[in-house]
């Protein structure tokens, strides 16, 4: 499975929810499928980016193969139905009895055409889980830290954020990484103590060196050199 195929993605977990049982609460269904509490907040953010997930697949089809729009349509209409008439304290099936076999095919058929446009794999899970337990451990000795207070909460904050991508990936491939290694990094353009943290301490070179981890992982598996080389080149940038 293709994670930094947004077809792939959106498959991937309509597929996995076909195989729940229709009379399980709605809420636990999702709970189970996005692999967050069902009182947390991350619950309704990641049904949020599910939704994103729909209009960018229909986007990249739409643009990448205009003749494919009927198809698209159809799949589309039924999924968006789905989250219109779910009912999260109901029954699973007020959600997926919306997802039929034909919306099954074309968005597989339609994730495979995405995917003759590009090379990409997923990124080794190896990596993801070894870079969240590397984060973790960072962020516990920033807390422990005597770290300026206000550069302490951005880069809690934004550690937090990279945490978030690495647990989302399924959701926003490759994309969700990058912005926020992008946001962990680039904020040290615009505070001279946060660009102290990550360039003269230990806790600093640690985030780069998990950082520079991932720009690697993610190089081989989207087969786009410039991936890493902009993440790289941002580290950079940010030490100077």
């Amino acid at each position: 499975m293709d994670f930094d195929n947004p077809g792939f993605r959106l498959l991937n977990l309509l597929e996995q929810g076909k195989k729940i049982p229709a009379n399980k609460v709605c809420r636990d269904a999702w709970s189970e499928l996005l692999d967050a509490p069902v009182t947390s907040p991350q619950l309704l953010g990641r049904l949020g980016k599910i939704m994103e997930l729909v209009a960018i697949v229909e986007t990249e089809i739409r643009e990448a193969y205009p003749d494919e729009a009927s198809t698209c349509e159809h799949w589309t209409s039924q999924v968006k139905a789905a989250f219109m008439h779910q009912q999260l304290q109901g029954q699973w099936d007020t959600f997926i009895a919306h997802i039929d076999g034909h919306s099954i095919n074309y968005l597989r058929m339609q994730a495979r055409m995405l995917q003759t446009l590009s090379n990409a794999k997923s990124v080794e899970y190896e990596v993801l889980e070894q870079s969240r337990n590397d984060l973790s451990d960072i962020l516990n000795e920033l807390l422990a830290s005597e770290i300026d207070f206000e550069v302490k909460k951005y880069l809690s904050r934004n550690i937090r954020g990279l945490i978030a991508a690495i647990d989302e990936y399924k959701l926003t491939g490759t994309t969700g990484l990058f912005d926020s290694i992008e946001i962990l990094v680039g904020h040290s353009f615009f505070d001279s103590k946060y660009k102290k943290s990550i360039k003269e301490t230990k806790i600093g070179q640690k985030i780069i060196n998990t950082i520079g981890l991932l720009a690697d992982a993610m190089t081989i598996a989207t087969g786009l050199p410039q991936i890493g080389g902009a993440i790289y080149n941002l580290i950079a940038l940010s030490q100077k």
